[in-house]
């Protein structure tokens, strides 16, 4: 679960209509270790510096001390992406904790990957403005009710091949792709104290 690629294809290419964009991350209970212990998650947008080598940029971390899920700013990887799509190398995750000398690995503090079950798995998502082109529409009670996967089956769209280097043990990615949905604030009983707008696009990798 170190390395993710998202498939952001789908979202329009338009100079701001990206708003927001969150990494949402489960951490499940692990036995042997402390419910107290504080671990630091960070979050990286890999990238190809001028001599072609891969290096990764700061993006966001929190700090982390109980099971549950956790989100993390991506807002700028995303909105980079769209405008760049061919400098999409996918995030890298990287755990550390004060009184740990080494770099830990995420599944080692219950941190869920895309082999985990469904309603723990990553996932991105984001809100942009209302383009008036989604595809998609689910209401937001179906989302929060059922597994995010299974409203669009269980196979995911495998559109990166990685070199034998990238697949590496240290640098081993997972893939997602990035589904729209319309959020219509009447679903959800909302459009009492909300009178404009109707509802948001939003997307997220599933």
């Amino acid at each position: 679960v170190r390395r993710m690629w998202f498939d952001v294809s789908a979202v329009p290419v338009d100079d701001d209509i990206v708003m927001s964009a969150e990494l949402r991350l489960y951490r499940d209970k692990i036995e042997g270790i402390k419910g107290e212990t504080t671990y630091i998650v960070k979050v990286f947008r890999v990238f190809h510096d001028s001599d072609g080598n891969r290096d990764r940029h700061f993006v966001d971390a929190i700090k982390s001390t109980k099971i549950g899920w956790m989100a993390l700013n991506v807002s700028e990887c995303l909105k980079f992406w769209v405008q760049n799509p061919e400098e999409n190398r996918g995030l890298y995750l990287e755990v550390s904790a004060p009184d740990a000398p080494k770099k830990i690995r995420p599944e080692s503090i219950g941190i869920v990957g895309f082999k985990g079950p469904d309603e723990k798995q990553p996932f991105m998502v984001g809100f942009y403005k209302n383009s008036g082109k989604t595809n998609i529409q689910l209401n937001l009670n179906d989302i929060l009710v059922r597994p995010v996967r299974s409203a669009f089956g269980n196979s995911l769209v495998e559109l990166h091949d990685y070199t034998m280097e990238e697949s590496s043990s240290d640098w081993q990615g997972e893939e997602c792709s990035l589904r729209t949905l319309y959020v219509n604030f009447r679903d959800i009983h909302w459009n009492d104290w909300i009178i404009a707008p109707t509802g948001f696009d939003a997307f997220f990798c599933a």
